[in-house]
């Protein structure tokens, strides 16, 4: 990272970022997950890189699910600003995968309704992709 940063390359950096992100909520340590991942999405939104942006909000959620007790509430707001996102580029998919995302935080905060409508919602979506993967 210091090299990256060195260089002047912030997309380097920040992917960087993003990987030490996920190092730290893998470890349960949510606080640098957190700092780390808005670091870096701070550096994609400076260079107008709306899907790594969105894929970014991703790590934020991971982080605070790491948090113990996990913030789902926070979570569910990233996967949000993701899908959000998303919408805009037209990823039909990727805001089938958010939905998804969003169904197991709200399975995880314990509300299996709002759990169920989010993942009714990604199947449809994935419908509408014409995504029949699995």
């Amino acid at each position: 990272m210091k090299l990256f940063r060195k260089l002047g390359f912030r997309k380097g950096e920040a992917a960087a970022l993003v990987t030490l992100s996920g190092v730290y909520a893998a470890m349960k340590k949510a606080a640098p997950a957190v700092k780390h991942s808005k670091e870096a999405l701070a550096i994609f939104a400076e260079l107008g890189e709306k899907r790594a942006m969105a894929e970014v909000y991703g790590a934020v959620k991971s982080a605070y699910l790491a948090k113990c007790p996990p913030e789902t509430f926070l979570a569910a707001k990233q996967v949000e600003k993701a899908m959000s996102l998303y919408q805009e580029m037209g990823d039909k998919s990727k805001e089938a995968a958010c939905m998804h995302a969003v169904g197991v935080v709200e399975q995880r905060a314990g509300d299996k309704k709002k759990a169920a409508a989010a993942l009714q919602k990604a199947k449809d979506l994935s419908a509408e992709a014409g995504d029949f993967k699995g």
